[in-house]
């Protein structure tokens, strides 16, 4: 009989070793993970039993939603992206622009160059010139975060979040949606949850796109990391457990599902 874990308790070694792949069966059992970064695995297989199982609760909640195409949209924010995967994010976000009626506005880091990421004023003319966009619906938003001594500008999916979540106040929006690549939504949504915890009435809604092949390299993370798609998802996830500046899992989960009941409330 297996002996149960008590809250806060580590995930035990298996039989297969602390690297081992525990979920394997068949040929190849016992192995170590094919796309497993040593450091990623180790990390996640540090954290507590209960955080996990929130994270994967938090995952399916934002997954399942992010595939749907939002009901309803004053304001798309576009993650800000290095050049390699900036293309596709783009177009994705204005396929779901272009479905949403051409009626919300769309949002871009007014920052940069910095962190890996052109430049609100480059990913606004690409818009505008490359994707048909009309000017008017392009809407840069931002306000330069700054860390280390030497003051550089720091983007990341946590320092993105509060000038966006700002502006909404501002400007009245009920509704606003988060586009990310598919890898990267679960991280960026935890961001937005953690800037809007104030901002009850404002419903934020994570939407992925899902434009890079799974089997070719992409580079992420201020351009620092070039990884697999799998790789990149481990890395994700080790991430919303390393930023301490975010909301723990359960948080974010249970603010979701107010958030989600209370529009479904709204519905009926």
């Amino acid at each position: 009989m297996r002996r149960r874990i008590s809250g806060g308790e580590r995930w035990p070694e298996t039989t297969a070793g602390r690297r081992g792949a525990a979920w394997s069966t068949g040929r190849g059992a016992g192995r170590r993970p094919r796309v497993a970064a040593d450091a990623t695995y180790d990390a996640l297989m540090n954290e507590p039993k209960e955080h996990l199982a929130e994270m994967l609760l938090l995952a399916a909640h934002v997954l399942t939603e992010a595939m749907e195409t939002p009901r309803a949209c004053d304001a798309l924010y576009v993650m800000a992206h290095v050049p390699e995967t900036e293309d596709s994010l783009l177009r994705g976000a204005v396929a779901l622009w272009e479905r949403l009626s051409r009626a919300p506005k769309i949002l871009v880091c007014a920052d940069g160059p910095a962190s890996g990421f052109a430049g609100g004023a480059a990913w606004q003319r690409k818009l505008r010139d490359e994707l048909g966009v009309p000017g008017s619906a392009i809407v840069l938003v931002g306000g330069a975060q700054y860390e280390g001594d030497d003051r550089k500008p720091a983007l990341n999916s946590a320092t993105e979040a509060p000038p966006v979540i700002r502006w909404c106040r501002e400007q009245g929006v009920a509704h606003l949606t988060v586009v990310a690549h598919h890898f990267h939504v679960l991280r960026a949504y935890l961001g937005f949850v953690t800037a809007g915890r104030e901002a009850a009435s404002l419903q934020i809604a994570p939407y992925a796109v899902a434009a890079l092949a799974r089997d070719g390299r992409h580079t992420h993370s201020q351009g620092t990391l070039t990884s697999t798609l799998p790789e990149l998802v481990e890395s994700e996830i080790a991430k919303c457990f390393a930023y301490r500046n975010l909301a723990r899992p359960g948080e974010a989960r249970a603010i979701a599902l107010s958030r989600y009941r209370a529009r479904l409330r709204k519905d009926i």
